[in-house]
Formats: structure tokens, sequence, C-alpha cells
């Protein structure tokens, strides 16, 4: 049984699912509440960890809480089948522990947990092709056809309108193939639509969404 079918995801009803629970758990959310969050067998620990998430980020899984608990479980549809899902916002938001939890739900449900990295890891790898002359596509490709791809810090990518063309295609390459793909970014949505561009943020509004992380920080 292939467990990586699409299921159809209706970004509207999305959208609305997450603005109500992110609105209930706001009402209760204290920031330095105790809390039993999601529980992370050790095997999807390992597989987070394979996959390049942080151990601060897996750590925090197990504490977390409140509006980011509730919009990660909004976001796992889409997470789960080929949603492009971009979380904005300012830092301490959750944003990449939301990421962690949707790929250790993953992982729960047979999928792969795919490959996370940042926007600033990805230009250097590029880099490293040019310096070495190393052909630069099998790179690429691992990253337009891994099953999971999570970009963070994606607001640290270069100027360089070369650099900007090879990102917009790889995000364009796993939409194409409705590969599920996550954007973080500590960027308002003004300042996102700017940095990366109509057709991704078309794209996500059409098959996962467009999250703004904007309730009280968790690090407070």
């Amino acid at each position: 049984m292939n467990t990586d079918l699409p299921e159809t995801i209706d970004p509207a009803a999305v959208a609305s699912e997450i603005e109500k629970r992110i609105r209930s758990a706001m009402d209760a959310h204290k920031p330095h509440q105790a809390s039993n969050g999601p529980a992370v067998a050790p095997a999807a620990s390992e597989a987070l960890s394979a996959a390049g998430h942080g151990s601060r980020a897996i750590k925090a899984l197990r504490t977390l809480h409140g509006p980011g608990f509730e919009c990660a479980k909004s976001l796992l549809p889409a997470a789960l089948s080929d949603g492009l899902l971009i979380l904005i916002g300012p830092t301490g938001r959750g944003k990449t522990v939301i990421a962690a939890y949707l790929a250790s739900e993953r992982v729960k449900a047979g999928k792969s947990a795919g490959k996370f990295l940042t926007a600033t890891e990805m230009l250097d790898r590029i880099k490293q092709c040019w310096v070495r002359k190393e052909d630069m596509e099998p790179v690429l490709n691992g990253w337009k056809k891994t099953p999971f791809l999570v970009v963070d810090e994606a607001q640290n990518r270069s100027e360089e309108k070369w650099d900007n063309h090879r990102f917009d295609d790889l995000i364009n390459a796993r939409y194409a193939n409705e590969l599920p793909t996550i954007l973080i970014a500590n960027l308002t949505l003004a300042e996102a639509q700017k940095s990366l561009g109509p057709r991704i943020m078309d794209r996500a509004n059409e098959c996962g969404g467009i999250v703004d992380c904007n309730w009280e920080s968790y690090r407070k």
C-alpha cells in the first residue's frame, strides 16, 4: 500500500481551521505554561536528526503547546500530502519546532522525514559546487525529489538573480511533482511577498497555506 499518495487539500478550509485553532489557543496561552507536548518516539527523533533538524527543536517537541501546537496540528494534512506551507512572523514563535512536529508526524504515518536545511546552508552547498567544479544537478535534484523539504530562514537568501532563480525553480519543481514543502521566514506578509515572489506565494495559497505566526513569543 502506497502511504505517500496525496490527499485533496482545500486551502480555504485549512486557513479557516488554522485561524480558529490559533485564536482559541491564544486565549489560553501562557508562555511559561508547563505542557505535555506530543510524544516523540526514539525512532522518530533519530529520523528527524538524520533529516537535519536540530536537537533543540526536537527536544522542544515535548513542550510544544498553545497556538504553535494548534497551528501545527492544523497544518498536518498539507504536510502529509502535497502542501506548500509558508510560516512567517517574528522569531520565538516556534516556527522551526512546528516544522519538526510535522516531520515527526510524517514518520509516525510511515512516511519520510525528508530534509531540513537553512537557506544559507542551501546556498553554501551550491557555492561548494562552483568551487569544486562539481556537477550541481545531483545536489539540486536531491532537494527537488526528497519526499518532504523544510527550508528555514528563507529570508537569508542571496540578492543575486541567479540564486533566486534556482530557489524558485526548486520550489516550482516540488509543486509540479506534488511534494510537500515548508518555507520558514522571519518576515511580515508584505516582506514575504517581496522576498519569495508572487509565484511561490500564489502556489502556497492554492495548495497549502501562508501562516502568520503572530502569537506571543515562547521565549518570554
